[in-house]
């Protein structure tokens, strides 16, 4: 069966780029970090940090085929081995250069307003958008019966949504207590005890790869047609506007709150102080990195977080050609820039 694409799908969008709001503000309260995937999976530095990451992941797939298949992602059998490894060694190579890829750069860094993430991600775009030109559009948009429509129709009757409204909007209401009321509560009342503060720093890493994971499925990130819809932005017809809900939901909503968090002496909760990249010089290696992931992204629509993902789901070479472009490009990078 190939994949379809039913248009644009602002509610359910909408509601994944909460989950990932709620994800990655929690993991900031909580450990004094940002979400990044690429040198998470790249670096093979499986602490407790980024174990817990991984595994509230594999946990949101495992949910998602569970209570919500709606959203899994359905791979073209047509995309070859051979151009998902050339996707993910191209991603891989350049989230290494670029020192960051869309969590790191777009969600994370553009949540706390850094140049150097403002550059990196309309870079990425840049590239995006250029590789995705040269991919055909085979499928386009097609409605519930089959017919084919405008990539930024929607449907009007919310299908999708109301055939899993019960877990979506539970989704919703838990990611936000645990976010803004109980982690924090309960990290504070044991972060002075080594054992306690360990255990509750491996639950919030956990829970944040969970809703991260599944914020990811429901937004459509890890949707090839969805991703490849956003970026041909030149072609009114396939262009699917979607994605651009994760900045409306997800990091407009970080730039203030986290301008706030970062201010309070109270946070980090589990941690000594905050763990967070400062850098804004603007690199050759940045700017090669950054394009060069870019075109890697618009082959398949694939980045590390939804790449991971598709591991799980059992689409294993993208991630095969990820860990070989960015260790290849770790090992070089002293020589080269």
């Amino acid at each position: 069966m190939s994949p379809t694409n039913f248009g644009f799908s602002p509610l359910e969008t909408s509601i994944g780029a909460l989950l990932i709001q709620f994800a990655t503000t929690s993991y900031l309260i909580q450990v004094g970090k940002t979400v990044g995937f690429s040198s998470l999976i790249g670096n093979f530095n499986f602490n407790i940090d980024n174990s817990s990451l991984i595994i509230g992941l594999y946990l949101s797939y495992q949910f998602a085929k569970s209570l919500i298949p709606d959203f899994l992602p359905v791979h073209d059998p047509d995309v070859s081995s051979s151009t998902l490894v050339v996707a993910g060694l191209l991603v891989g190579v350049g989230s290494n250069l670029a020192s960051g890829c869309t969590s790191g750069h777009m969600l994370a860094g553009l949540s706390r307003l850094r140049f150097r993430s403002l550059v990196a991600t309309a870079l990425f775009f840049v590239g995006g958008i250029f590789s995705t030109s040269f991919t055909p559009v085979k499928n386009g948009c097609r409605n519930r019966m089959g017919q084919t429509i405008n990539c930024f129709q929607y449907d009007t009757s919310f299908e999708v949504f109301e055939q899993n409204k019960g877990v979506l909007l539970s989704l919703v209401f838990t990611g936000f207590t645990l976010t803004y009321f109980l982690l924090p509560l309960v990290s504070s009342c044991v972060k002075e005890n080594a054992l306690y503060s360990t255990v509750l720093r491996t639950v919030s890493g956990t829970i944040t790869g969970f809703y991260f994971g599944t914020g990811l499925f429901i937004s459509g990130m890890t949707s090839s047609d969805k991703v490849l819809g956003f970026l041909r932005v030149v072609d009114p017809i396939s262009f699917d506007p979607s994605l651009a809900l994760i900045v409306v939901f997800a990091v407009i909503p970080n730039i203030f709150i986290w301008r706030h968090i970062l201010n309070q002496p109270k946070y980090p909760v589990l941690n000594d102080k905050w763990d967070l990249a400062t850098s804004n010089d603007i690199s050759k290696s940045l700017i090669i990195g950054s394009l060069t992931f870019g075109l890697g992204w618009g082959v398949v629509g694939a980045c590390p977080g939804p790449g991971l993902l598709s591991f799980f789901v059992g689409k294993r070479e993208w991630l095969i050609g990820f860990l070989i472009g960015y260790r290849t490009t770790k090992f070089l990078k002293p020589y080269l820039f």
